[in-house]
């Protein structure tokens, strides 16, 4: 055996070590010496790969192409390299190399759809998916990620019954269980997402990212269907994994959102112990409360309306904003308020409400005037109208009586965390949605709970309204019914 392949089996002896960086001083000791060696290349780049140093690895596989263009993998490593910096746009255009190389790989096929549903590409996506699984029926990335993209294009009951199938085929996966309860929450099956959750919990590791997200499945789900006890029992364990634990943190934005959750989750059990008066009482009708997380708030306590006593039940849209309905084209924002109303009885009460996240300094208008300019009150004025027409037009299929939510001023406690220009033009954004709402609602024959006004002339009392940031103690929902329901 030579020298150079005794280094061979060296290399490959320490890459199922993971020592990265003792392979890449290797590859470049002998690169010196031997010239552009594609294997060396190859190896050298995957090293740089798994050490972090995507860019590097980049130029690396450039090079090793240049001395192998017809090998695929090395197309495909690449692409993922650039998966890896979101440079999605790049990455797609590897792994179609890849694909057009080898057409019968299920894994090239799964990176392209992971490329595109990236990019929010969601029907090309679904097709490079459904391609990855047809090729191998043991792929279940792409089972769990073809889901994703019925989920995200609105086709609820196609998902569930696909991560099903997955399940069945590797119910150890917990990506699995974390998209079925997220799915789940979606289409309104409230009780099936909990006891998803809570089988998941079964076989999760301790303080891993996938534990997290399941024990805050359990709590919002356990919070909506009014069994607070369990959401006080996840929400403590779930207290016990720091953050700093949780994989990939910073990157995963929906790992953000359920931190998020838990700290306002926290609030609302704390308030639920202390002010027992709103939630006690007797109430033999409901008021069905859809709307992004702001509707969680007033969960199971009671309002007057029409002199009579109405409990509030809660239907999340996780992250739904009035931009979603203002679209033409179906997203699982409108299939969840289209399944709810439809499920619901005939002649109900419904309060919506959605916009808040539409308001934020880091979502919604604000961030899309900074970056492309133009008139923002344009674009709400639009918004508005298309989101309170496709909510009309939808209860009235069912005769149910709505009631629109506004949005809160912007809370003063939150305001010197912001630019000063940016926190004036977002108060101009709130208020100016606002107006719009309320004009819309005003020449209708539905009401409007006009939160703004309220918040907007209590600014002193901002601490006793604001339970967060961005949400509302519980007890404000029956200020609001009783003293700023428009008519």
């Amino acid at each position: 055996m030579s020298k150079f392949e005794k280094k061979i089996q060296e290399i490959e002896a320490l890459v199922s070590q993971k020592a990265y960086y003792k392979v890449e001083k290797i590859c470049r000791k002998l690169l010196k010496k031997k010239g552009n060696n594609g294997y060396l290349l190859h190896q050298l780049a995957l090293s740089m790969y798994n050490q972090g140093k995507c860019s590097e690895a980049i130029g690396i596989y450039r090079r090793a192409i240049l001395f192998n263009k017809k090998e695929p993998l090395l197309y495909n490593n690449m692409g993922c390299a650039f998966l890896a910096i979101n440079n999605y746009k790049e990455a797609e255009s590897c792994f179609i190399n890849a694909v057009e190389l080898d057409s019968v790989n299920s894994y090239y096929f799964s990176n392209l759809g992971d490329s595109c549903l990236r990019q929010k590409k969601y029907n090309e996506a679904k097709e490079y998916f459904l391609k990855a699984f047809e090729l191998e029926n043991k792929n279940t990335k792409a089972v769990v990620c073809l889901c994703v993209c019925h989920k995200f294009l609105g086709n609820l009951d196609e998902a569930v019954e696909l991560l099903l199938l997955a399940n069945k085929l590797d119910f150890e996966n917990l990506a699995i269980y974390t998209n079925l309860v997220s799915t789940l929450l979606y289409s309104h099956r409230t009780q099936d997402a909990m006891l998803v959750a809570l089988e998941g919990l079964k076989i999760a590791p301790p303080n891993s990212s996938a534990r997290f997200e399941l024990n805050i499945g359990v709590a919002i789900s356990s919070w909506v269907l009014g069994k607070t006890e369990i959401t006080t029992t996840v929400i403590r364990e779930s207290r016990e994994q720091p953050i700093s634990l949780l994989e990939n943190y910073k990157e995963n934005k929906t790992l953000q959102n359920y931190v998020a959750y838990h700290t306002y989750l926290s609030s609302l059990l704390k308030e639920h112990a202390t002010t027992s008066s709103i939630y006690d009482g007797e109430a033999t009708k409901a008021i069905y409360f859809v709307g992004d997380s702001h509707c969680l708030s007033a969960s199971e306590s009671i309002v007057s309306y029409k002199d009579e006593q109405y409990r509030i039940l809660s239907n999340l849209v996780q992250g739904g904003k009035a931009y979603h309905f203002a679209q033409k084209k179906k997203n699982v924002y409108k299939a969840s308020v289209d399944m709810l109303f439809k499920a619901l009885p005939n002649n109900s009460v419904v309060i919506v409400g959605f916009g808040e996240i539409d308001c934020r300094v880091n979502e919604g208008f604000l961030p899309k005037y900074l970056r492309g300019g133009g008139d923002y009150r344009d674009s709400i004025v639009e918004v508005v109208k298309r989101y309170t027409d496709y909510v009309i037009q939808l209860a009235k299929q069912f005769n149910h009586e709505v009631i629109f939510c506004g949005v809160p001023s912007l809370n003063v406690a939150f305001l010197p965390s912001l630019d000063g220009k940016k926190a004036k033009m977002l108060e101009d954004i709130i208020r100016c949605f606002n107006i719009e709402l309320a004009k819309r609602i005003s020449s209708t024959p539905y009401k409007l709970i006009d939160v703004y006004s309220y918040t907007e002339s209590n600014k002193e009392k901002h601490k006793d309204i604001f339970i967060d940031d961005h949400h509302l103690y519980p007890k404000i929902l029956r200020v609001l019914f009783d003293d700023h329901l428009t008519i």
